[in-house]
Protein backbone atom coordinates (compact mmCIF):
# COMPACT_ATOMS: atom_id res chain seq x y z
CA UNK A 1 0.00 0.00 0.00
CA UNK A 2 0.97 3.30 -0.95
CA UNK A 3 1.62 5.73 2.01
CA UNK A 4 1.52 9.39 3.22
CA UNK A 5 4.17 11.95 4.66
CA UNK A 6 3.66 12.37 8.02
CA UNK A 7 1.96 15.65 9.82
CA UNK A 8 4.70 18.04 8.73
CA UNK A 9 6.52 15.76 6.91
CA UNK A 10 8.55 15.68 3.06
CA UNK A 11 7.73 13.23 0.23
CA UNK A 12 10.63 11.31 1.46
CA UNK A 13 8.50 10.79 4.29
CA UNK A 14 6.28 8.57 2.84
CA UNK A 15 4.58 5.52 4.93
CA UNK A 16 4.08 2.11 3.74
CA UNK A 17 2.46 -0.59 5.28
CA UNK A 18 2.19 -4.60 4.42
CA UNK A 19 -0.47 -6.71 4.61
CA UNK A 20 -0.89 -10.54 4.57
CA UNK A 21 -4.43 -12.56 3.97
CA UNK A 22 -4.29 -16.03 2.89
CA UNK A 23 -8.00 -17.05 2.75
CA UNK A 24 -7.09 -20.86 3.30
CA UNK A 25 -5.84 -19.93 6.91
CA UNK A 26 -8.98 -18.75 7.67
CA UNK A 27 -7.41 -15.49 9.59
CA UNK A 28 -8.07 -11.59 9.18
CA UNK A 29 -5.58 -10.06 7.70
CA UNK A 30 -2.21 -9.43 9.25
CA UNK A 31 0.12 -6.68 9.80
CA UNK A 32 3.27 -7.72 8.67
CA UNK A 33 4.89 -4.29 7.64
CA UNK A 34 5.03 -0.96 8.46
CA UNK A 35 7.58 1.36 7.51
CA UNK A 36 8.62 5.45 6.99
CA UNK A 37 10.45 7.17 4.56
CA UNK A 38 13.59 5.52 3.06
CA UNK A 39 12.32 1.79 4.81
CA UNK A 40 9.18 2.11 3.05
CA UNK A 41 10.72 3.05 -0.26
CA UNK A 42 12.74 0.50 -0.14
CA UNK A 43 10.03 -1.89 0.79
CA UNK A 44 7.81 -0.65 -2.01
CA UNK A 45 10.86 -0.71 -4.63
CA UNK A 46 11.35 -4.60 -3.40
CA UNK A 47 7.93 -5.67 -4.02
CA UNK A 48 7.69 -3.65 -7.53
CA UNK A 49 10.42 -5.85 -8.16
CA UNK A 50 10.21 -9.46 -7.13
CA UNK A 51 6.33 -9.26 -8.23
CA UNK A 52 5.20 -10.91 -5.20
CA UNK A 53 2.35 -8.71 -3.74
CA UNK A 54 0.47 -5.63 -4.64
CA UNK A 55 0.83 -2.06 -4.34
CA UNK A 56 -2.45 0.07 -3.48
CA UNK A 57 -2.37 3.04 -2.71
CA UNK A 58 -4.73 4.47 -0.15
CA UNK A 59 -3.63 7.17 2.53
CA UNK A 60 -6.07 7.17 5.02
CA UNK A 61 -6.08 2.96 5.37
CA UNK A 62 -2.51 3.37 5.32
CA UNK A 63 -2.72 6.22 8.59
CA UNK A 64 -5.36 3.66 10.42
CA UNK A 65 -2.98 0.65 9.75
CA UNK A 66 -0.24 2.02 10.89
CA UNK A 67 -1.42 2.20 14.76
CA UNK A 68 -1.32 -1.03 14.86
CA UNK A 69 1.98 -2.94 16.35
CA UNK A 70 3.46 -5.49 13.30
CA UNK A 71 2.50 -9.24 12.75
CA UNK A 72 -1.24 -8.22 14.64
CA UNK A 73 -4.72 -8.94 12.87
CA UNK A 74 -6.56 -5.84 11.63
CA UNK A 75 -9.12 -4.51 13.81
CA UNK A 76 -12.69 -4.74 13.52
CA UNK A 77 -13.13 -0.76 12.50
CA UNK A 78 -11.00 -1.91 9.56
CA UNK A 79 -12.55 -5.38 8.08
CA UNK A 80 -14.61 -3.36 5.45
CA UNK A 81 -11.83 -1.23 4.36
CA UNK A 82 -9.44 -3.92 4.18
CA UNK A 83 -11.90 -6.39 2.79
CA UNK A 84 -13.01 -3.55 -0.22
CA UNK A 85 -9.09 -3.71 -0.78
CA UNK A 86 -9.04 -7.61 -1.32
CA UNK A 87 -11.83 -7.97 -3.10
CA UNK A 88 -10.68 -5.27 -5.86
CA UNK A 89 -7.12 -6.76 -5.93
CA UNK A 90 -8.56 -10.44 -6.42
CA UNK A 91 -11.09 -8.99 -9.13
CA UNK A 92 -7.99 -7.78 -11.05
CA UNK A 93 -6.18 -10.56 -10.41
CA UNK A 94 -8.74 -13.14 -11.96
CA UNK A 95 -8.96 -10.53 -14.87
CA UNK A 96 -5.65 -10.47 -15.39
CA UNK A 97 -5.51 -14.41 -15.61
CA UNK A 98 -8.24 -14.12 -17.88
CA UNK A 99 -6.43 -11.66 -20.13
CA UNK A 100 -8.40 -8.82 -19.09
CA UNK A 101 -5.25 -6.57 -18.85
CA UNK A 102 -6.30 -3.90 -15.76
CA UNK A 103 -4.17 -2.00 -13.73
CA UNK A 104 -5.12 -2.02 -9.78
Amino acid sequence: MDLKPPPGGAASGRRAVGLRYRPADRELPRLVFKGCGPRAEQAIEEVMRAGRARLVRDPALVEQLFQLPVEAHISTDLYQAVATVIAHLLIADKQWLSGERTHV
